[in-house]
C-alpha cells in the first residue's frame, strides 16, 4: 500500500511537477501552500509522510517541525530543502525530520524513488547522493 503523503511547498511551478511526479507513481498525495494551511491540514487528517519545505510563507519549516513535536502527530517527516548547511541538516533531524532532500541535487523522479524507497524501508535510507 502506497502512503498517504502530504506536500508542504510553496513555490506553484515545483508543487506541481511534485504532484504530478507523485500521482504518476500512484502515489495519494496531498498539498499545502504554507506552514499555516500545513498544520491545519495535519490537525484534520493523518498522514504517513509529509514532505516539508523549511522557507515557507506564514510559518516556516522549522516552527512546523516543533508543532509536530509538540503536539505529539504522528507522521514521519522528510524535509526537501535548499537550505544545504550542516546546520540545518541538524536542527531539521533533532526536531524530528527522518529525513533531508536537497532538492536542487535532484530530478523529481529521482525524489520520487527517495520516498518510495524510503516508504519500503520503513524510514531508513534517505542520501543526498
Amino acid at each position: 500500500m502506497e502512503p498517504k503523503i502530504l506536500l508542504v511547498e510553496d513555490d506553484p511551478f515545483l508543487s506541481e511537477i511534485y504532484l504530478t511526479s507523485f500521482k504518476h507513481k500512484g502515489f495519494k498525495i496531498n498539498h499545502a501552500k504554507d506552514g499555516k494551511e500545513a498544520l491545519l491540514m495535519l490537525e484534520k487528517e493523518n498522514f504517513d509522510i509529509v514532505l516539508l519545505d523549511l522557507l515557507l510563507p506564514e510559518i516556516d519549516g522549522f516552527e512546523i517541525l516543533k508543532r509536530i513535536k509538540e503536539k505529539n502527530i504522528k507522521t514521519n517527516i522528510i524535509v526537501m530543502s535548499n537550505l544545504s548547511g550542516e546546520e540545518y541538516l541538524n536542527k531539521a533531524k533533532s526536531l524530528g525530520a527522518k529525513g533531508y532532500i536537497l532538492k536542487s541535487k535532484f530530478e523529481p523522479k529521482e525524489i520520487v524513488e527517495k520516498v518510495k524507497n524510503f516508504w519500503e524501508n520503513k524510514g531508513k535510507n534517505i542520501k543526498n547522493k
